[in-house]
């Protein structure tokens, strides 16, 4: 049963190690693209920022999971599904895969947290 529980573990923690190198390596992009963004050629009119501050973020559509903390394992494939579907749905709300990042690691607890590193 230990052997199990660590090898779950294990698992979890590989998963979240492929997630963040997937979200940095995401988010190197976008700061590439950022960069070649910003500044505008010489012949592009230039584009004054819009208001923002009039558009309201999206609301998030479904409630705020239950904190992980790993004490029961057998709890975690259930977790795991309702986080996926929470990032899907409220993605919008959510925002970047950075924040998205941020969002599971806020729902972590105790031992599940200190085998994320967001």
């Amino acid at each position: 049963m230990l052997k199990l529980q660590q090898q779950q573990i294990a698992d979890i923690h590989a998963n979240q190690q492929h997630q963040y190198k997937e979200i940095q390596r995401q988010l190197a992009g976008q700061r590439i693209s950022a960069m070649d963004t910003t500044t505008p050629l010489s012949s592009e009119p230039m584009m004054m920022p819009t208001n923002t501050s009039a558009t309201r973020p999206p609301k998030e559509r479904l409630s705020t999971l239950i904190y992980f903390d790993a004490s029961d394992l057998t709890v975690y494939s259930p977790w795991k599904l309702k986080m996926l579907a929470k990032l899907d749905v409220d993605e919008d709300a959510i925002d970047s895969l950075t924040n998205q990042g941020w969002y599971v690691y806020g729902r972590l607890k105790d031992r599940a947290r200190q085998k994320f590193h967001p």
